[in-house]
């Protein structure tokens, strides 16, 4: 076992500082580096056309295209069913001109009896407080 400690001898610190010293030396000698202190004599290079990103889309330009004019032709029937009478006015149109003299002629009758009504129980409330 002892032969074997020694096959597998760790090496020493000397010979750790030394492949230390060997590889920081090899990136000093590599000039490819550029130490930021340096200033650059050449014109920057020309900036290149965006490459293609891979797409992340779920559909294709076509099916895009195909399913746009699907939704497309379903808002233009949904707005057209929309329309009622004439074909120019939506259904909320309709309803708002047919109640309107109806409201109107029920709120001429009604209107002044009710606001009387209020105003009187209104009063009668206050003047109830005051006698207390």
């Amino acid at each position: 076992m002892s032969e074997k400690n020694a096959d597998r001898q760790e090496p020493s610190i000397e010979e750790i500082l030394a492949s230390v010293r060997r590889i920081i030396s090899e990136d000093e000698a590599d000039e490819d580096i550029l130490v930021l202190t340096e200033a650059l004599d050449e014109e920057p290079e020309p900036e290149r056309e965006p490459e293609e990103v891979e797409d992340d889309r779920l559909v294709s330009d076509e099916v895009e295209e195909v399913s746009a004019a699907s939704i497309s032709g379903l808002t233009e029937a949904l707005a057209a069913s929309a329309r009622l009478g004439d074909g120019d006015k939506t259904l909320e149109q309709l309803v708002k001109e047919v109640l309107r003299p109806i409201l109107k002629e029920w709120l001429e009758a009604n209107l002044s009896e009710i606001v009387e009504r209020i105003v009187r129980d209104e009063v009668e409330r206050i003047s109830s407080r005051v006698k207390k």
